[in-house]
Order: structure tokens, then sequence, then C-alpha cells
């Protein structure tokens, strides 16, 4: 083991892997944890559910859901199976319960639906990228209610609690009461938001256009910080606990949003999305199917877990079962915490 520096002295060491196979689907996005099941949406249209299998390997289930074209956002875990909604306009509901998955139901919407479905009760809220939510039952997909909001929508919104806030294409940015269905408050940023929203209870962050990360009071929305990266981000930030992390084309920065400065810098890592915290430890999926995992409280190099040799399809997912890490050619394991 060398002591050069992080990217140098990474421990080669390979977690055991509880299962591993090919969802034979393209994948865009992370699998999402329901009743036992990782589910995923995939690009053409096919809705996916597997889990372990006997001596290693993996149970894949398949339905095809007649789609013109897929997901490019998460499935959202509900009761017993999952809702995703499609690019071409529709939301479907799957059953995952009965070892086969079946469609509960499927309602067309007009428009594009390119993000992640969120759940407000009994209630399942879709937004359409001409700015447009809609409330569905969950247990029909009957549509309850629509909201327009006058404008497209410009980067991935963030749910938090019971608010949506959504950045237009206009510059501002929208908060939506998805219990009253109204909107809260709408306030212009000034700044063109990329990659979509993250954030905590006090805080939300976004990079913008300028290779600047954007932090916001939570609350009403008013600016706290504006702070250079140095370089544009290629994923949104993982924001908690008063800290964000936000990947760049080389490096990873933490970032305090209490004070706006950047806390540390993790360099040489070659980020392709998202990172996550599983642990108490950072797992930054990497060029080259490699996941690189670190110790945040001092950036030294813990493990890192390969995956083939393709790009992730976001970030690992941890669970009960373990870690679940999916690239986007279809190719899935999951390791042991």
């Amino acid at each position: 083991v060398s002591a050069e520096g992080p990217a140098r002295c990474l421990i080669e060491l390979q977690r055991r892997v509880r299962a591993a196979g090919r969802l034979e689907v393209p994948a865009a996005t992370p699998p999402v944890f329901v009743a036992g099941n990782f589910a995923v949406a995939a690009r053409d249209g096919t809705l996916v559910a597997c889990s372990p299998g006997t001596e290693g390997a993996l149970d894949v289930r398949r339905l095809g859901c007649n789609a013109v074209s897929g997901a490019l956002a998460p499935p959202l875990a509900v009761d017993g199976g999952f809702v995703a909604a499609l690019w071409d306009g529709r939301v479907v509901c799957v059953d995952v319960t009965a070892g086969t998955l079946a469609e509960r139901w499927s309602r067309p919407l007009a428009g594009e639906l390119p993000y992640a479905p969120a759940a407000s009760g009994e209630h399942v809220v879709v937004l359409g990228a001409a700015g447009e939510l809609h409330w569905l039952k969950q247990a029909s997909g009957e549509v309850a209610a629509t909201l327009a909001l006058g404008m497209r929508v410009a980067a991935a919104p963030l749910t938090l609690g019971t608010r949506l806030l959504v950045p237009l294409a206009d510059g501002d940015l929208v908060a939506v009461d998805l219990a009253s269905r109204a909107i809260e408050w709408r306030r212009p940023l000034g700044h063109d938001l990329v990659h979509g929203l993250a954030g905590d209870a006090e805080h939300v962050c976004a990079p913008t256009s300028t290779g600047r990360l954007l932090i916001l009071d939570s609350r009403d929305g008013r600016e706290r910080f504006l702070v250079p990266l140095g370089d544009s981000a290629i994923a949104p930030a993982r924001a908690e606990g008063g800290v964000a992390d936000v990947p760049l084309a080389y490096h990873v920065l933490r970032i305090d949003l209490r004070t706006g400065r950047i806390a540390a810098t993790w360099r040489d890592l070659d980020p392709t999305t998202s990172p996550a915290l599983i642990d108490g430890r950072l797992w930054v999926p990497s060029a080259h199917g490699v996941v690189q995992v670190l110790d945040p409280a001092n950036g030294e190099p813990f493990e890192r877990v390969r995956l083939g040799s393709g790009e992730f399809a976001g970030a690992p997912l941890a669970t009960e079962h373990g870690i679940a890490l999916l690239a986007r050619d279809g190719s899935f394991a999951l390791f042991e915490r």
C-alpha cells in the first residue's frame, strides 16, 4: 500500500458478492428497494424486479409495458410494488408481491415525464417536463388533481417533507405544498441550475451552469451562499447533515452548507455520478466500473469495489439485503455490507 495520496493508495479489497447477474435491459438510474426486490424502470420501457436467488444467482422478472420509450428517473416504491413515470407520458404501477410482475394500473398523461414520482398520502405525484403536476390515486391511478406551474422544468425537483421544490426554465424556484396542492411560494434565483436539487431540512443546493454551487434556505428559497467549485458538476450533489458532496470531472468537493465553505477536496477520483454515504463511508462511483470507498473524516481510501468495466446507473443503494450496484448495460451486483 502506497502513501502517495488517495488516488494511489486504494486498498484492493473485493467485498463478497451476495448475488450477481444481468438485467438484459439498458438502465439509466439506480434501483429502488421494495418488498425484498430491487425495482428498475429501463430506458426501453421494460419494468424489472430482481432479488437474490440460490447460490449467488439473481432472480430477474421482467414486464414489458408496450411503452414507446421508458424511464429516465428511478421508480417510486409503494406498498408491495412500485410506480414508474415513463418518458412517453405514461405512469405505470406494478405489483411485485406474487413472485411475478403484474400491472396494477396504467395511466396516460400528456407530455414527457422525465422525473421520479413522489408520494403524498394516498396519492402519487408526477411532474411533467412542461411544468404540470398530477396527483394520481395510488390505488387506481385515477387523476385526482392537476396543477400547472406555467413554465417548463429546468432540472430535477426535490421533495422535502410535504413540499416539492421545482426549478423552472425562467430562473424561478417554485415550492408546492403537496398536501394542499397549491403553490406556497415562488422566488427568482438569477442562476441557471443544472442536474437537479439536493438538500436537507435546512438547506437546498444545486450546481449552476457557471460552475458554482447555489445554497438556499429550504424554508423560503432565499440565497445563502454561491460557492465557486472550480469546475462544472457532472451530477447532482449528495446533501445531508449540513454538508454537500459535489462530483466534478475529476474530484469530489465537500461543501459546508452552513458556512458556504469548501470543507474537503478528494482528488483524482474520476466520479461518474453522485456519491452515496453508506455506513459512515463515502462511496464514489468512478470510471471503468469501480466504486471508490473513502473515510470522509480524513479522506483516506478504505477500499474499492468493482462491477465490470461499464458506467454506473446512479449511486449505490444500501438495503437490508446488502449494497446494490447497477451498471448502464444492466449488470447488477449485490455486495454484503
